[in-house]
């Protein structure tokens, strides 16, 4: 959904002329904010760049931190998953 916003936050930016077209960035703050930002980047290949602070750099260091909030994890994780069973997937190589 929120990358769903950024992308109709774009149609908006590229309907003004001050805007350049090639060099629109976004950037999100937090567990969410970082991973929305990569998203919206990922999907819309209009955004040129996308950057995250204080954001998850992996699955791995979701499940590594013991300060994150319970929403910092992947979308629906506690509710579906085995912590302990995720955990091992997500490390194995």
């Amino acid at each position: 959904m929120w990358a769903w916003d950024v992308s109709r936050t774009v149609d908006y930016l590229l309907t003004r002329e001050d805007v350049d077209k090639t060099r629109i960035e976004v950037w999100g703050f937090g567990p969410a904010g970082g991973q929305v930002a990569y998203l919206a980047a990922l999907a819309d290949p209009r955004i040129a760049r996308a950057y995250g602070q204080r954001t998850l750099r992996s699955y791995v260091d979701a499940f590594d931190r013991t300060d994150l909030p319970r929403f910092a994890l992947p979308h629906r994780m506690l509710e579906v998953g085995d912590l302990p069973a995720m955990r091992k997937a997500v490390r194995a190589e």
